[in-house]
């Protein structure tokens, strides 16, 4: 070991070793400081740890990509790219006498509220509430007035396709492989967040568009399997709250069907005619209502941004949230119970044991909403990391793990043992926990195919749902 007195006689090489050396010693002094006090937090950070193997395996291996199928996408997305910019282009020159570039706000903000005017669309964020042409408030505008319904449908579209060649077209691992980057701890609940690889190729696999999943492909002689949490959050919320009524509707069949039939008092078949998938509102189905609205009620949504959300009206959320809460009284409950703890203590530990401190303006009702979204996701993210522990833990190398998708993972499962092997994961995947001493068990739905895309007449090869 060498001792250094005087950095100013090192060469460039031996002071930058001594620097490296000195990093090293502080982060230890540090983490020596710091250890004793992480005890509260011991068992959430020994867990995470336990991760990095899973991860890295994942990070390492990466899914299959059909390069020609990719690229046959892209070149189509591009031809149509061109078709709208010029229908766009002919259509806005013959009122303003040249064109408009669809990804400029400024541009679009004086079209449509100059050129054309309509009546200014405005957004808020942190207290603060601007002019904007985003995408809620050009389908805002495309819904209410007939003559700007054009113009919006075609910025729209260049804009989703220019988005889809921009991910599509992402650097490749080993010239045929999407391996994206996650951070374990990258979010306050536990939730993975998803971003490009560190070695800069590929990009965040937790928001492909669905329209773009059939590029990803299957190992050889292998199915590609996408296992998710059925109604994951909503069973969370239930038993996190007590109600009884909630807790009777995710355990009998499907959750949104059965919220349908106790809010609105119909049928909770799935029938067109009869049941809750016949026509409710605005071409909704009651099983749709039921689907976009709980969840934003569960987590304390407001009737106007939550019918802002929708595209329905504030007065049709409002009658939905009366009657959700006559049928579910528990679930208001829950939320005062939350507001009461977070402005007594600061914090919230979920039955899993991850501690969450809340730092902000504690009788905000923005604070609240985090708070409370902050139990079930973190339930449900802590669930799902088990289960992916596990099969790695258990099942590596037969099953491939290649992504996890917030409450879902992806893997390869050879053809030749394939029944058996899903069987094994699910069983890994299905992890009991107790709450209020109760014992709550998310289910878990398995799809299997030659690629990651739905099953269609266009995509035969796409997931389906396998019957055990």
């Amino acid at each position: 070991m060498k001792t250094v007195t005087d950095f100013n006689l090192l060469d460039a090489h031996d002071l930058h070793l001594a620097y490296c050396g000195m990093d090293t010693m502080l982060t230890h002094e540090l983490y020596g400081i710091l250890d004793p006090k992480l005890q509260d937090v011991r068992q959430v950070y020994e867990f995470e740890k336990s991760l990095l193997n899973p991860v890295h395996t994942m990070m390492m291996r990466g899914i299959k990509i059909d390069v020609e199928a990719r690229i046959k996408i892209v070149d189509e997305a591009q031809q149509r790219i061109t078709k709208y910019r010029l229908a766009l282009d002919e259509l806005t020159t013959h009122i303003t006498g040249k064109p408009i570039n669809p990804n400029s706000h400024l541009q679009l903000k004086k079209f449509f509220y100059v050129t054309l005017m309509i009546p200014t669309q405005t957004h808020s964020k942190a207290g603060v509430r601007s002019i904007t042409c985003n995408r809620v408030a050009l389908e805002r505008i495309g819904k209410n007035y007939l003559l700007a319904r054009p113009f919006v449908k075609l910025i729209l579209a260049i804009r989703d396709l220019e988005k889809q060649c921009q991910t599509l077209n992402k650097a490749l691992a080993k010239g045929d492989r999407w391996a994206a980057g996650y951070n374990i701890a990258g979010t306050d609940t536990g939730r993975w967040s998803s971003s490009d690889h560190p070695l800069r190729h590929s990009a965040n696999v937790q928001n492909i568009d669905p329209s773009l999943r059939q590029v990803f492909i299957a190992e050889p002689d292998h199915y590609l399997v996408y296992c998710d949490l059925a109604g994951a959050e909503a069973r969370a919320v239930a038993y996190l709250s007590q109600d009884e009524n909630y807790i009777k509707a995710v355990e009998e069949s499907d959750v949104h069907s059965q919220v349908a039939a106790m809010v609105f008092g119909v049928s909770p078949d799935r029938g067109a005619t009869t049941g809750v998938d016949r026509e409710y509102y605005r071409g909704f189905s009651y099983r749709d209502i039921a689907k976009r609205l709980t969840h934003g009620t569960n987590y304390y949504g407001s009737a106007r941004t939550l019918a802002s959300v929708a595209q329905v009206e504030t007065k049709f959320v409002q009658e939905f949230q009366r009657k959700f809460f006559k049928g579910f009284p528990g679930i208001r409950v829950w939320h005062q119970q939350i507001a009461r703890q977070i402005q007594k203590d600061q914090q919230i530990t979920t039955p899993l044991g991850r501690r969450r401190i809340f730092y902000e303006r504690t009788w905000s009702d923005h604070t609240l909403r985090k708070a409370i979204a902050f139990g079930p996701q973190s339930v449900v993210a802590d669930i799902m990391a088990q289960g992916l522990k596990k099969v790695w833990q258990t099942l590596e190398p037969q099953v491939k793990l290649q992504g996890m998708i917030h409450d879902a993972i992806v893997a390869s499962i050879p053809k030749n043992n394939f029944d058996l092997l899903l069987r094994r994961v699910l069983d890994c995947l299905t992890i009991t926990v107790e709450i209020h001493q109760r014992k709550m068990t998310i289910p878990v739905d398995a799809e299997y195919g030659l690629n990651w895309g739905k099953l269609s007449e266009k995509n035969p090869d796409g997931l389906k749902k396998w019957q055990g």
